[in-house]
């Protein structure tokens, strides 16, 4: 039915005579339906077995077929046949070289899906007959008298796709090692860490003979790709407190390619393909007690020759080649003031953090293969291609400073009893300093991100203050302070600032209350015409009380905004208030009891759980400037879990929702919703 796009009904008249006139006749049709539901009927077998031979082995294996007509609730991809083997053994009998080794081959059958149309998961690559074998064997061996032990890895991808007339064939080799070297000594790394990796990807196409043409499309070249992986981690620790960590890692792909002429002859071509590296080091420097520098640098080149080319390309394949490369570096201290002068009551919390970051990346096309980029591990000094036709895209230079300064100063001090919560101030402040260098195709800018301050002040026991103990307790207030620029130098500059204050605190021992103001601003100048372009500001109150009523767990709640904004010439392009009072309802009643089964003489616990959240909610807008912004809005949401035992839960929840207009009368509307969930755990 799904290939069915159009159907068609009337009368067909095989005479050349009129049957009936306009006005002596009529037909009338109704309606189209399936007389019946469409049955299909499948089939699927599945055997499994696992085994055990103590001391030496365990085994098992799976054969599971299943056939196109077969689908279950959470099948996805339909109509084919499919039928899958499989097996493993982990051999342990020889206890300095344990082994394990799997093995499966899985064949499928699927039909055309542009003819039948089931399935749009199906990729072309798996029409017709495919048969996917896949192997792995690992193994350790632990030589005696501390040496090393070598992990060894050998594992092979096979597919088979008879449609295309094309085996996909992978075998891949490996060998690691993570060595702790039991001799010691300033020079000499702790441990060291070794990885090889080979692997050969071949593509490969039948050969001509009788209906096997698929060798001669344009694009199905035999190719043998291969695959080179080195890998090399230390760690050194060349006096106490201090470590030095480095690491270098390098993925080489070359590629053979064996072209059809038009003659029918072959051409074989060997070229680069991709290169991928990481070089890079973490340390900690132990200088003194408190002056204990971090540093780490890393660096990624990414090279991908051009392989694919044009009929009309000059270039042979991988001649030339994309040279990508990403590194960040960064300097960190953290400082703790106690350690530096531990006998000032002042300084005694005080403590920073600071750091200095680079992150830098560029984008060279064009570049000659013979240019050895991975010797060219510092961005900031740019490549040197041989080839004229070789550019930089893009670079991009980023330096953060960063410093955090986090105190408690008057901690150690004393006060009386009405002052004592200045004890429990903190202050926690961050400046930030981005400068970011732009550089793509020629056009260069700078950027300067400014962050100061960003300020953020606790205090305590607020209500000692305010001799406010009879009636509020637990109380903390918060004020923040923050200011932002940005100036793309020549161009264009913003700033922004926030200000906010909460209070949080319990009311009569049973109103937990929080009360919370913010305002915001920003102005944006254009620094080529030196005007101001845009200004907008912000504010927003909120206050909400919490208590309990009987089994209801209350909140009433109050939110207030306005906002507006100006363009450059002072006229306001949006300026409105929100005004939203609102109620949240929980209600969580637990009945526990049983239910006798009879014959049994055992009862089934009941949880007999109700849980009921419900939100009722008006929100008033009102704007001078965009009538659409001039509504009453009023809703009601509520959801109810029944929880009957452990593993039966029934939910319903819904809502309504009703708005109204004070212009557009036609954007008036009634809304609502409901659903239930029936929920069942095993």
């Amino acid at each position: 039915l799904q290939q069915i796009s159009e159907m068609r009904v009337g009368v067909l008249n095989k005479d050349s005579a009129s049957i009936c006139t306009a006005q002596s006749c009529s037909v009338w049709f109704n309606e189209l339906h399936m007389k019946g539901p469409l049955t299909r009927r499948g089939t699927a077998f599945k055997v499994a077995g696992d085994f055990e031979v103590p001391n030496w082995m365990t085994l098992g294996g799976k054969w599971r077929e299943v056939d196109r007509r077969f689908e279950t609730l959470t099948t996805v991809v339909t109509n084919r046949d499919e039928e899958i083997q499989s097996g493993y053994m982990n051999f342990s009998r020889l206890r300095f070289l344990p082994m394990s080794f799997d093995l499966s081959r899985t064949e499928t059958r699927t039909p055309d899906v542009s003819l039948t149309g089931l399935s749009n998961l199906v990729s072309i690559l798996e029409e017709g007959k495919t048969v996917h074998w896949t192997g792995n064997a690992r193994g350790t061996l632990s030589l005696p008298r501390k040496m090393p032990a070598l992990g060894l890895g050998f594992s092979r991808d096979r597919n088979e796709l008879n449609g295309l007339d094309r085996i996909d064939d992978k075998k891949s080799y490996s060998a690691s090692t993570n060595y702790a070297l039991p001799w010691q000594g300033r020079i000499l790394p702790t441990n060291v860490g070794l990885r090889y990796g080979l692997s050969h990807n071949q593509i490969r196409f039948g050969d001509i003979s009788g209906t096997n043409v698929a060798r001669l499309i344009s694009g199905n070249d035999n190719r043998l790709e291969t695959t080179q992986e080195y890998e090399v981690r230390m760690n050194f620790a060349p006096w106490r407190g201090t470590t030095w960590n480095p690491s270098y890692s390098l993925i080489q792909v070359e590629e053979e390619r064996t072209t059809l002429n038009a003659d029918l002859s072959e051409t074989i071509e060997e070229y680069d393909k991709s290169l991928s590296q990481t070089v890079g080091f973490n340390s900690r420097l132990q200088l003194t007690d408190w002056f204990i520098p971090n540093l780490n640098y890393s660096i990624t080149t990414l090279e991908n020759n051009l392989v694919n080319l044009s009929t009309t390309s000059v270039l042979r394949r991988g001649e030339i080649k994309n040279v990508t490369r990403n590194s960040s570096s960064e300097v960190s201290l953290a400082t703790a003031f106690q350690q530096i002068w531990p006998g000032s009551k002042l300084l005694r919390t005080l403590n920073v953090s600071s750091s200095y970051r680079l992150e830098d990346g560029d984008l060279w096309e064009n570049v000659e293969n013979g240019l050895d980029s991975k010797t060219a591990l510092w961005i900031r000094s740019p490549l040197d291609p041989k080839n004229p036709s070789a550019r930089r895209l893009q670079q991009t230079l980023r330096d953060t400073l960063n410093l955090i300064f986090r105190w408690s100063p008057f901690q150690a001090y004393r006060f009386t009893r009405r002052l004592s919560p200045f004890q429990t101030l903190s202050l926690a402040d961050t400046f930030t300093q981005s400068t970011e260098r732009k550089d793509v195709t020629g056009s260069a800018s700078k950027t300067i991100t400014t962050n100061s301050p960003d300020l953020v002040a606790t205090l305590n026991q607020v209500e000692t203050l305010f001799f406010s103990e009879s009636w509020m307790a637990n109380s903390q207030a918060n004020a923040r302070f923050s200011q932002r620029e940005t100036e793309t130098i020549g161009a264009a500059l913003r700033e922004e600032n926030n200000l906010g204050f909460d209070l949080r605190f319990l009311a009569w021992d049973r109103y937990s209350t929080n009360l919370t103001y913010n305002t915001r601003g920003s102005e944006d100048t254009d620094l080529r015409a030196g005007v101001r372009t845009q200004r907008t500001s912000a504010q927003d109150f909120s206050t909400q009380s919490t208590f309990d009523s009987g089994i209801w767990r209350l909140t009433p709640r109050l939110d207030y905004q306005t906002n507006e904004s100006q363009d450059g010439t002072g006229r306001f392009t949006a300026k409105g208030t929100i005004l939203t009072p609102s109620l949240i309802a929980r209600a969580d009643l637990s009945l526990p009891s049983g239910l006798r089964i009879p014959f049994l003489n055992r009862t089934l616990s009941l949880t007999n759980r109700f849980i009921l959240n419900s939100t009722l909610k008006f929100e008033r807008k009102r704007s001078p400037v965009a009538q659409t912004d001039n509504s009453d809005t009023a809703s009601l949401d509520f959801s109810g879990d029944y929880e009957v035992a452990q593993n039966l839960r029934l939910t319903l929840a819904g809502g309504i929702s009703r708005l109204w207009h004070k212009f557009l009368k036609q954007e008036d509307f009634l809304a609502y919703n409901f659903a239930t969930t029936l929920t069942f755990q095993f």
